[in-house]
């Protein structure tokens, strides 16, 4: 109970300020943003609800896919653009580019043929 809010804070104030950033802080704006949070919340529950039987291999399959760019890609899309590279640095970082990507589709289409 204590830790969501700490969960959510972060992803809502970036979708605050995406949404929202060329409104005035009014109360409008207040509105908007707190009813926004509202349907991601909700929107949350039902997903979880609906799956509740299966709900491990849902999540394996939407963590597979949106968590494998987080580990694989966008780090070695970063060293790339970050660092100078050798030949050896630039092949290493595109290796660990394709492998995430691989990872990113093989694992979700494994969880849904296989497992489910």
């Amino acid at each position: 109970i204590f830790s969501a809010p700490l969960t959510v804070f972060p992803s809502m104030k970036i979708m605050d300020n995406w949404f929202f950033s060329d409104m005035a802080p009014t109360w409008k704006r207040f509105t908007l943003e707190k009813l926004g949070r509202a349907v991601i919340i909700t929107l949350a529950i039902t997903i979880a609800v609906v799956f509740s039987n299966s709900f491990s291999k849902f999540l394996a399959v939407f963590g597979s896919f949106l968590c494998s760019p987080l580990a694989f890609i966008w780090p070695a899309m970063l060293h790339m653009k970050l660092f100078d590279q050798t030949r050896k640095s630039r092949i290493e970082n595109q290796l660990l580019i394709v492998v995430g990507i691989i990872v990113m589709f093989l694992i979700p289409i494994y969880t849904i043929t296989i497992s489910w």
